[in-house]
């Protein structure tokens, strides 16, 4: 009783407010929904989707295997450029057809794709090049990845410092 003489002493029906409640939910829905789809327009017109987030997390499990390991090795091989040796075990780190992936005695886990190189230096505390494994304190690991895309080509690199707990070896 109470609303229905509210709307009557405001001169409105309550079949004229609940079309206006309606039409203001329609409009409302239709704002939410334009604003929505050029969000997603903007999005794919700058292109970036989280695409390099395959990069940030194969660095960060690259960097943790680091950390933990007694020992890392380099190979000249470019299908498997990094050996790290650990509490765990060996973990081995393959590139191929553009794929890195990392291999334990548990099944192997993709990492990343489009993957062209990646390159591991040893340094010393001050960041300059270690001459020998015992002055090892610092590993950069960078990761370069290829993308193509509206007719274009080029390289991104991803780089990462980690700092050495397990100084056993190198």
């Amino acid at each position: 009783m109470t609303s229905a003489r509210h709307f009557a002493n405001s001169g409105f029906t309550l079949l004229e407010v609940m079309f206006v409640v309606v039409v203001m939910a329609l409009l409302s829905a239709t704002v939410l929904t334009t604003f929505a789809s050029l969000n997603r327009a903007a999005t794919a017109l700058t292109g970036y989707r989280g695409k390099h987030a395959g990069a940030r997390y194969a660095l960060a499990v690259i960097a943790n295997d680091i950390r933990e390991a007694r020992t890392v090795s380099m190979s000249s091989l470019p299908s498997s450029p990094l050996t790290v040796e650990g509490l765990d075990g060996q973990v081995l780190y393959v590139l191929e057809e553009g794929v890195l992936s990392r291999h334990t005695a548990a099944p192997c886990r993709r990492l990343c794709a489009g993957v062209t190189g990646i390159q591991v230096d040893l340094l010393t505390r001050d960041g300059a090049p270690a001459a020998d494994a015992g002055s090892v304190a610092l590993i950069r690991t960078t990761l370069h990845l290829a993308e193509t895309g509206r007719g274009q080509h080029s390289t991104n690199t991803f780089s990462l410092v980690t700092a050495r707990r397990n100084r056993g070896g190198s």
